[in-house]
């Protein structure tokens, strides 16, 4: 290569218009195999993210998956061992009954069982897409199990011990399987502490954002909505900041319970008869 100082004005006009002519040629190569590697890409991503996978190919996969949920009646007789092994003081048996049969209530309403729905008996468009979509929710739950069981779990447990805080202590007993009949009875609304802060607490058990994620306890959230928004007398969607919240509900507890958990299995909780005073 000759030193700069070297090179006569023809050679360097030659070289200015090859580098020139190598320029263009490059843009004229990158104008059409931009958009060529861009569509490629796209149809890429496209087949990978939004091409839906045949009912044929869900049914094989959700087949493979055994169900890791057990029946509600398993689920409570393992949870209430669960809880008398955790809980140190235990709430009599009338209240500690209500507790495990409000949680095989909620439990059961997600129809774990059977992962797989069953087929619509025609060939409707619309139903074979429904259909397809409890395919995909069917294995998305089934892959989630374990997680989802900790989170019930742990929903269930915050909401009676929290509870169980506020209870006086005739509400417990040393012996389970032998306790003392109670001589005089009242609601559990009447005895717990503060009902509206019990009911509030009972009711953000059900809400925390993990809850939400996985779209668990959805009738319960949505009948615990509806009731929090006919208490503040007011229509959804409204304003945060104009709510009522049940500790802020100024009535008897009688109609805090009923008001906030209303048409609900939580309002079995509170309406329990225990030992008074």
């Amino acid at each position: 290569m000759k030193p700069l100082n070297e090179v006569t004005l023809p050679e360097f006009i030659i070289f200015f218009i090859l580098l020139a002519a190598i320029m263009m040629f490059a843009g004229i190569i990158g104008m059409i195999l931009i958009p060529v590697l861009l569509i490629w890409g796209g149809y890429k991503l496209y087949k990978i993210f939004f091409k839906k996978p045949s009912t044929v190919s869900l049914i094989k996969i959700i087949d493979q998956i055994d169900s890791p949920f057990d029946d509600p009646q398993t689920f409570t007789q393992v949870y209430a061992e669960y809880l008398v092994d955790l809980w140190t003081t235990h709430p009599r048996m009338e209240i500690f009954s209500t507790l495990v049969n409000t949680a095989e209530t909620l439990y059961a309403s997600h129809n774990f069982i059977p992962l797989k729905p069953n087929a619509p008996e025609t060939n409707d468009e619309i139903l074979q897409a429904r259909y397809r979509d409890q395919l995909i929710r069917g294995i998305e739950t089934g892959l989630d199990a374990p997680r989802i069981i900790q989170i019930i779990t742990i929903a269930f447990t915050d909401a009676f011990t929290e509870l169980l805080r506020k209870l006086p202590p005739s509400s417990f007993t040393k012996d389970v399987t032998n306790q003392e009949p109670a001589v005089f009875t009242a609601p559990l609304y009447d005895v717990v502490r503060n009902p509206g802060q019990a009911v509030a607490d009972m009711i953000q058990a059900f809400q925390t954002s993990e809850v939400q994620e996985l779209k668990l306890f959805a009738p319960l959230r949505e009948q615990l909505n509806r009731n929090l928004y006919e208490a503040s007398g007011l229509k959804a969607p409204a304003p945060q900041g104009k709510l009522v919240h049940p500790y802020e509900y100024k009535a008897a507890p009688k109609e805090i319970v009923a008001a906030y958990l209303g048409y609900t299995p939580l309002q079995d909780i509170f309406e329990v008869q225990v030992p008074f005073p």
